[in-house]
């Protein structure tokens, strides 16, 4: 606005009368501004291309898209976006619902999320969007690209040890993974059975997994696979499986499983019928007259105890009087029998021998004496 004096004339223009009958007052001017020009950006030189992990996404806000009206009535949040072209590999969420419009406000406040949604395209996504005001002929196109890194997938975890003949849960702990994609969901990750194991069987909620069966890390993480040793003998097997996320395939992976023994066998006795020695001689009892053994211990562990003194001779341990000894002295042969010069001319050892926790009564090495000519 501005101020403006008002005087009289005639109809040829001259003035008519003194100053003192003008009169001084305020014109208002109202420009009507002309929505001519197209929305811009606010940082022209902001990225247009992003990175997204496979399966993973991207969330797009203010500061990645924001543009203003310079000539619009209406507040620049009521910008609209239109996609015309491109989302090719991918799409757009706001709340959750696919969309193909939205609003600058939108990306002010809860922003927009491009989703990555092919299973095993790692190709580039493009996005083609226009921004307009109310005037549809306002237009400023532009293009967001999306490059697509490929997903990762690591698995470590604890040996896996179970008691021999029982079972025992394969949890995280045995199968923790870790992956570029962040967050990825332990219900997407499958192990699919590479081979079966040689001592044992997988159950998934109670049921044997056959080849090529698979189990989720969230079946994992809920308690419901089991590893079942089948109470062989044996101290070692193998889980082999092949991970997996939305059908992308991931190197193979071994747990190794440990089996602690349960001794819950007697030892094994191999002996002849009996031995002969000489009148008051002292001989060797070597281990193929007499011997046992455990695959469940060592021999130091298999004990040979005598029931009951000989009656025409002793058991000797390095030369020394003794009533037990171990697989492991006849072995490096340690024990002998001596002969009493003059007694009976027959003898039996009667043994037990016993590896710890189970034991074997009454075994019997029987011993002839030939006298001296």
């Amino acid at each position: 606005n501005f101020t403006v004096t008002l005087q009289p004339i005639d109809v040829s223009g001259n003035r008519i009368g003194s100053y003192e009958d003008s009169r001084t007052g305020q014109l208002v001017v109202q420009v009507t501004q002309k929505n001519d020009n197209k929305p811009k950006p606010v940082n022209p030189n902001a990225t247009s291309t992003f990175s997204v992990v496979q399966f993973g996404h991207f969330k797009l806000t203010d500061q990645q898209l924001n543009y203003v009206d310079v000539d619009s009535d209406f507040s620049s949040g009521q910008l609209l976006y239109t996609i015309y072209s491109g989302l090719k590999y991918g799409t757009l969420l706001l709340n959750g619902r696919p969309v193909r419009q939205f609003l600058q406000s939108d990306l002010n406040t809860n922003g927009i999320t491009y989703q990555h949604t092919a299973s095993k395209n790692v190709l580039p996504d493009f996005m083609g969007y226009y921004v307009s005001d109310e005037n549809p002929a306002n237009h400023f196109y532009s293009l967001l690209t999306f490059d697509i890194v490929p997903m990762s997938m690591t698995i470590r975890g604890e040996v896996l040890q179970v008691i021999e003949g029982k079972q025992r849960m394969i949890t995280v702990e045995h199968l923790n993974v870790s992956s570029n994609l962040k967050p990825f969901f332990s219900r997407h990750v499958v192990f699919v059975l590479a081979s079966l194991p040689a001592n044992g069987q997988i159950l998934v909620r109670g049921q044997a997994l056959p080849l090529s069966g698979n189990f989720s890390l969230e079946e994992a993480e809920s308690g419901d696979v089991v590893y079942l040793h089948d109470g062989s003998d044996t101290i070692t097997d193998v889980l082999a499986v092949v991970p997996q996320y939305l059908g992308k395939i991931f190197l193979q992976h071994s747990i190794k499983i440990l089996v602690q023994a349960v001794d819950d066998t007697p030892p094994v006795i191999h002996k002849q019928q009996g031995m002969a020695v000489d009148d008051g001689s002292v001989t060797r009892i070597e281990s193929d007259i007499l011997s046992a053994h455990d695959d469940e211990v060592d021999s130091h562990d298999v004990v040979f105890m005598l029931e009951q003194q000989p009656r025409s001779g002793v058991v000797l341990r390095a030369g020394k009087t003794t009533r037990s000894f171990t697989q492991y002295d006849l072995d490096q042969g340690l024990i002998d029998y001596q002969h009493i010069l003059g007694s009976h001319y027959y003898d039996s050892l009667i043994f037990s021998v016993t590896d710890g926790t189970n034991s074997i009564p009454n075994i019997t090495l029987d011993v002839v004496i030939y006298p001296r000519v």
